[in-house]
Formats: structure tokens, C-alpha cells, sequence
């Protein structure tokens, strides 16, 4: 378990450098992408069935 939070901030923490967040807004709004990453993840692939099953009706 100790692993898997790991890799899970790992990820998150090197998105957060990639992104390469400057002022504080910016920061906190990464540190909340850090903590919920899968979530957004999730957002984002609901959104897009979303869009695909209206564009086929």
C-alpha cells in the first residue's frame, strides 16, 4: 500500500513539475490536480463519451 501512494504522488508531483506551476492560484490548483489526479483523469474520459454518444445521435 505504502508503494502504491508513492507512485500515486509520484505521478502526480511530476505532472505538477512538468506543468511547471508559478504563482500561488497555480500551485494550489496543481496540488489539488496532485491529491485527485485519477479523478480528473475520469472527468476528462466521461466528458469524452459524452461528447462521442452526442455526436453519434
Amino acid at each position: 500500500m505504502l508503494l502504491q501512494i508513492a507512485l500515486y504522488l509520484l505521478i502526480g508531483f511530476t505532472v505538477l513539475w512538468y506543468l511547471k506551476a508559478q504563482p500561488l492560484k497555480t500551485i494550489l490548483k496543481e496540488v489539488y490536480f496532485v491529491i485527485l489526479w485519477p479523478f480528473f483523469l475520469l472527468l476528462q474520459f466521461v466528458e469524452l463519451v459524452d461528447n462521442v454518444k452526442r455526436n453519434r445521435e
